[in-house]
């Protein structure tokens, strides 16, 4: 029997934005896939539709035509409740603005993902979250708050909230992209050590030496897919 290793499957999917006077077609025809265990970097100019593909690709928000599939099953028409399970449950996320609760801890950002699941233990979650701040070396600024974090440590707590979950996949957007280049190359470094440990990611990025490091690299333009390159890397055959 064949496995699948498709983990997302676009099929001509296009976003529209409708507003009184105008329609902007933000997404034109697009067709992709995502495979398990893959790290995929989206790129293209400012405006050609990057985010709005993530967005899509998260579920935060919802495609105007064609089929999306995870896992095999197509959620093109989920009830936007049953899609916020399907995120709590199958992705995590990491943004530019690290997206941090500032009268939080670290701990407790960190454990956010976790209180919203009825599958994990109560007890289950400090271990989850111990291994995530371990991960991205963070353990020890564990119960300090964001706002007396760099952005550099503040952007790695982002990527622990991201994992302890343990999610199918990982979406960045621009996750380097309000850090000086020191701490932009340890993120990425971060990022290809959880991909070499088996995570999905897809990272949107305009940064071209960032989007070196993945496996395959989409680019768009005008809400198009252009071209799809693939990386020299041990991941592809």
């Amino acid at each position: 029997m064949k496995v699948n290793n498709v983990l997302i499957e676009l099929n001509n999917v296009t976003k529209v934005f409708y507003t009184e006077e105008l329609e902007t077609h933000a997404l034109s025809d697009i067709s992709l896939s995502i495979n398990v265990g893959e790290f995929v970097a989206i790129t293209g100019p400012s405006g050609c539709g990057k985010s709005t593909l993530l967005s899509i690709l998260g579920l935060l928000d919802s495609n105007t035509e064609g089929q999306y599939l995870l896992k095999e099953k197509d959620i093109s028409q989920v009830l936007p409740s049953q899609r916020a399970v399907i995120r709590n449950q199958e992705m995590g996320f990491i943004f530019q603005s690290f997206n941090l609760i500032s009268d939080l801890t670290v701990e407790e950002n960190v454990a956010l993902p976790l209180t919203y699941r009825r599958d994990i233990k109560r007890g289950e979650i400090k271990k989850k979250v111990d291994d995530a701040l371990l991960k991205v070396d963070m353990a020890h600024r564990s119960q300090h708050f964001p706002g007396q974090l760099s952005g550099g440590q503040q952007q790695r707590v982002a990527v622990a909230r991201a994992i302890v979950a343990s999610p199918s996949i990982v979406f960045a957007d621009e996750p380097t992209g309000n850090l000086d280049s020191k701490n932009a190359a340890i993120v990425m470094e971060l990022l290809k050590a959880l991909h070499r440990d088996g995570s999905t990611i897809c990272m949107v990025t305009h940064d071209p030496a960032s989007a070196q490091l993945t496996d395959r690299v989409i680019e768009l333009f005008d809400g198009k897919l252009v071209d799809i390159k693939y990386q020299q890397s041990e991941k592809v055959a």
